[in-house]
């Protein structure tokens, strides 16, 4: 009886200490491929999802960095899942429509040609914290059209080959282009909208009678760019009145009264641009004439952006 007890003990003891192998094997086990191999630490790393926390973002502008000036990009985040992983925080830039600025053949650009600026990283733990990421973007590399730009940072975490791991964060900045074209990318939504015209007749101004021309209008896509709003004289067969007086004269020698402007805004809103025409530069001859302004927005350097609308009026020429 003794005997058989002593038997049950060991049996049970024997069950005991497998059950305990076969668990301490498990997560062996568990952390193998199709062919029983055991992944290493890196390997492990890779098969978890990373994962990225960004805590804030601060940009210093007008800084020199080997000798070019440019802005410096700051970032606070955090990376789970990259531990040993050639990675990278990256930066692109892209307009108030949604689209990516191009930057093709530059140091400056990612395979798909655009814009980008990076940060490079091996992170040496599990999670690891950067408390000041920075990337510099110099000026020169922004190819955008002169004139005020309401742009924005896509922030992202990616692989070393550029794939994309987690987006981070939008980063709103404002960029002023001085040099290059006048003339806005084609991208941005360039329009203009008039609500009413009306004319003051017989107004005297700088000692000469005249008529004032009134516009109330809006212009969108223009923010920051020197530009005007012109009205031409047409009679009845479509003939545009000329003139020689330089002030009141385009390129073409058409007769021409404007309103300079450089909308401050995205969208910028004109509720009274006034035009003065004196009579004297009206050169017709005697009778009544009907005749329309032609009135159109231009650039600066007089380049045609867009029709906007005609006035009707009746001129007695005495």
């Amino acid at each position: 009886m003794n005997v058989s007890k002593s038997i049950m003990r060991n049996l049970d003891r024997a069950v005991l200490a497998f059950a305990v192998c076969l668990l301490t094997l498990t997560p062996a086990f568990a952390l193998t491929n199709g062919q029983h191999r055991l992944f290493s630490g890196n390997e492990l790393n890779a098969l978890a999802k990373p994962t990225a926390v960004f805590n804030s973002c601060w940009i210093d502008y007008n800084v020199t960095e080997s000798g070019v000036k440019g802005m410096r990009i700051h970032v606070n985040f955090e990376v789970t899942g990259l531990k040993g992983i050639d990675s990278k925080l990256v930066a692109r830039v892209r307009n108030a429509d949604g689209d990516y600025l191009m930057n093709e053949g530059s140091s400056y650009s990612n395979d798909s040609g655009e814009l980008e600026t990076s940060f490079e990283m091996k992170p040496g733990y599990p999670t690891t914290v950067y408390k000041d990421a920075d990337m510099f973007l110099p000026y020169n590399e922004i190819n955008i059209g002169k004139g005020v730009w309401n742009l924005e940072l896509d922030i992202d975490v990616s692989y070393a080959d550029g794939t994309l791991i987690q987006h981070l964060t939008f980063k709103e900045f404002e960029f002023t282009q001085n040099r290059g074209n006048t003339t806005p990318e084609p991208s941005t939504k360039l329009d203009a909208t008039v609500k009413r015209v009306w004319i003051d007749y017989n107004v005297t101004e700088g000692g000469r009678k005249g008529m004032r021309v009134h516009v109330n209008f809006e212009v969108s896509g223009l923010k920051g760019v020197d530009s005007m709003l012109v009205a031409r004289v047409q009679k009845e067969n479509g003939d545009f009145v000329t003139s020689r007086s330089p002030s009141f004269s385009n390129g073409d020698g058409e007769l021409e009264i404007s309103f300079s402007m450089k909308p401050g805004y995205a969208t910028t809103v004109y509720e009274d641009a006034q035009m003065f025409l004196p009579y004297n530069e009206l050169t017709l001859r005697r009778g009544v004439w009907n005749l329309k302004f032609d009135i159109d927005l231009k650039y600066e350097n007089g380049e045609f952006i867009k029709h906007l609308d005609y006035e009707e009026f009746e001129f007695t020429q005495p």
